[in-house]
């Protein structure tokens, strides 16, 4: 398939079909389950089945299921990075349908072709970021939701930002205590680093079934700094953004 970016730049990429969803009756159907597909064209989705049978996923081994678009996105997401795609994209079939397809260009790492131990810095920020929040989150359950307690936990959420974030805005910033918390790192089912197309690296999350963060961080003097979090996945990629 050819790529056509906004600056009329092309790229020729090889594909490989994952799965489709039909927003009308929120059908799922990963592309393994799908006759119409050439067996070379779903070898992907035949990865995600085969982990998914080696985990006992039900979500990466039922070939047809009911799903919201978060939790497809999130499915997808998940059996790309599990084949070393370099992205995913989705593309609009019959005016409404979106078939999700894993984009392969030249490249041989599952991190996007990033340094690992650049990969691995970038998501270390993401971790010293969240953790805090998580403790934050976490005390506040353990409280029964303590009002009194609720300032002093949120100036702590509020700190981690501060040493972590590089904006002129607080479009990002922390602005509540809840449980669970998204920041639970006995939740996170991947995290894994790309390059973002506006510059930096993104670091994505995914929990049991949707994406919790997508952090795009670049350098700031000698710091990496996160400078957004690209939470809206309704465009054509999902991952690289």
């Amino acid at each position: 398939m050819t790529l056509v970016f906004p600056d009329g730049t092309e790229q020729a990429v090889a594909g490989q079909i994952l799965a489709s969803f039909d927003p009308a009756d929120k059908s799922f159907v990963w592309a393994w389950d799908n006759p119409s597909l050439r067996e070379e064209l779903t070898r992907d989705a035949s990865r995600a089945l085969a982990l998914g049978q080696s985990l006992s996923e039900p979500a990466l081994t039922t070939g047809k299921q009911h799903a919201t678009f978060t939790h497809a996105a999130g499915l997808v997401m998940l059996a790309a990075q599990h084949a070393g795609a370099g992205g995913v994209c989705r593309l609009k079939a019959n005016g409404w349908s979106t078939v999700f397809v894993a984009l392969h260009p030249d490249q041989d790492s599952r991190n996007g072709g990033c340094d690992p131990v650049a990969a691995e810095a970038h998501i270390a920020v993401v971790r010293s970021y969240e953790t805090p929040l998580f403790e934050a989150d976490a005390a506040y359950n353990d409280s029964g939701m303590d009002s009194e307690v609720q300032g002093g936990l949120f100036a702590s959420k509020l700190q981690s930002y501060a040493a972590h974030w590089a904006r002129d805005d607080d479009y990002h910033q922390p602005c509540s205590l809840s449980w669970p918390s998204d920041c639970d790192p006995s939740r996170v089912r991947t995290r894994f680093a790309v390059p973002a197309r506006e510059g930096g690296m993104l670091v994505a999350t995914l929990v049991e079934d949707r994406i919790v963060s997508a952090y795009r961080i670049e350098t700031h003097g000698p710091y990496l700094k996160i400078v957004d979090n690209l939470i809206d996945f309704n465009d054509l990629y999902l991952w690289p953004s």
